[in-house]
């Protein structure tokens, strides 16, 4: 018997936070975000999220995960909130999220959703720090 290490989680999924790893957004001095990571299931959806909470007065979470309806899509969806998360989001966090995961979305390959992600972050630390 081998344990699953996995945690059902696509290896393009894992390939897009590990390329996020090597991103370093800049942000101005004694502004300190707090940015973690969440692995996200939601049936076959399975992924990761991404929450940065600035100055704990909001929140930007972003999730990525495959499509349920294909085995190559990536899916990037986020939303931006006036408070902060102390989990993961999950389907019983209300109706936010249904509109988070399910229409502010974008359907791209591997590349594109790093880059997408990276821009949405770079955004939402610009509007906060300025």
């Amino acid at each position: 018997m081998k344990i699953e290490t996995d945690l059902g989680i696509s290896p393009r999924i894992y390939a897009v936070l590990g390329l996020l790893g090597e991103y370093e957004i800049s942000v101005p001095p004694k502004v300190y975000p707090d940015v973690r990571t969440f692995a996200w299931y939601n049936g076959r959806e399975k992924g990761f999220t991404l929450t940065i909470t600035m100055d704990y007065k909001t929140s930007l979470v972003i999730f990525c995960y495959i499509h349920r309806n294909s085995d190559s899509q990536i899916v990037v969806a986020y939303g931006e909130y006036d408070y902060v998360p102390f989990n993961s989001p999950t389907i019983e966090s209300g109706e936010w999220f249904v509109e988070a995961v399910y229409q502010n979305t974008k359907q791209c390959d591997l590349e594109e959703a790093v880059h997408y992600i990276v821009n949405k972050v770079g955004d939402y630390v610009y509007l906060h720090t300025n």
